[in-house]
């Protein structure tokens, strides 16, 4: 028995040990990598993984699961002591006084590992804006309708009029399109309690009666949530795209960069308002009190291939009439 006892204290000091150094480990890998990636390169997940965010959230998690560990030694302790002297009531003291701190330590790594899941969201925002820019930027003017004319918002190819779009800002199809894009990719983080407004009602309506023509029943949280998250991530998302080179049209192969900036909604309560005091971006969303949230930038570059890739559709006159 004495035996047992001597070798569970040295097992768990070597436990301790082997975890501060997988994550010592870890933390270097992605120091690194991050040495090594282009910080604005197409390659968004490593990017992502490796961005001062997502490191500052792996290290904070890890602290506190550190600082779970050491407080779960305490309590064993204290039940331990208890045990041994039912009649004392330090025991409970102790146990007043440890257990808050472990459920704040709980709660910030909880959201640490939500803001890097986020971050990670963003950063696939940036590539989504960046991969639909190159496939819309070759783009010449669209057809025209021969009711309303020309449409003067529509770019000559290679041309985006607007190289800063958000939900308010811009007549570029284009620039639109690239917005659009990096809106749905946001679209997963996004808030959607109820002390956010509701948005558009026609993706609801619209899948709603996708899943009446297949004899489903409507998800609770297409009429619960989604309008709600449309809605956010449209008023929290903005998109700049880099000018071209020559001021006026973008040339094949030039490097297209855009960048995302995203207010990514704090979820956890108590710990949304620390993290919220922690970061320069941090702030309370307006017009929903309480609620808290926290800036992110990303930028994710592409090559324009500058040529329009598509198949032209072949007529009956082409083929002689057969």
């Amino acid at each position: 028995m004495d035996a047992t006892r001597a070798r569970s204290p040295a097992r768990r000091r070597i436990a301790g040990i082997v975890a501060c150094a997988a994550v010592a480990v870890a933390i270097g890998a992605a120091l690194v990598g991050r040495r090594l990636i282009n910080p604005a390169s197409g390659d968004w997940l490593a990017r992502g993984l490796v961005s001062p965010l997502s490191l500052w959230c792996l290290a904070l998690f890890a602290a506190c699961l550190v600082g779970l560990g050491l407080l779960g030694g305490v309590l064993r302790t204290v039940g331990r002591s208890a045990r041994l002297d039912a009649d004392s009531g330090s025991a409970m003291v102790e146990f007043a006084l440890v257990m808050p701190l472990a459920i704040v330590l709980g709660l910030v790594m909880f959201q640490s590992m939500l803001l890097m899941r986020a971050n990670l969201c963003v950063h696939y925002a940036a590539y989504c804006g960046a991969r639909t820019a190159i496939v819309a930027m070759p783009d010449g003017p669209r057809p025209v309708d021969p009711t309303h004319g020309p449409d003067p918002s529509d770019e000559p190819q290679n041309v985006i009029w607007d190289t800063h779009y958000s939900a308010y800002r811009g007549e570029s199809w284009k620039a639109r399109r690239v917005w659009r894009a990096a809106v749905w990719a946001a679209l997963p983080v996004a808030a959607a309690g109820e002390a956010f407004p509701s948005g558009n009602a026609a993706l609801q309506e619209g899948l709603e009666t996708f899943f009446s023509r297949y004899g489903q029943q409507t998800p609770h949280w297409v009429s619960r949530r989604l309008d709600r998250k449309l809605a956010y991530a449209q008023d929290h998302t903005a998109v700049a795209i880099s000018p071209p080179a020559n001021g006026l049209t973008y040339n094949a192969n030039e490097d297209v960069s855009v960048r995302v900036e995203h207010t990514i909604y704090l979820s956890v309560p108590y710990a949304n308002w620390l993290f919220a005091q922690m970061f320069d971006g941090g702030t309370e969303l307006a017009g929903a009190s309480g609620e808290y949230g926290t800036v992110v930038e990303t930028t994710c570059t592409l090559t324009n291939e500058g040529v329009q890739d598509f198949v032209e559709m072949e007529s009956y006159e082409d083929l002689g009439g057969r």
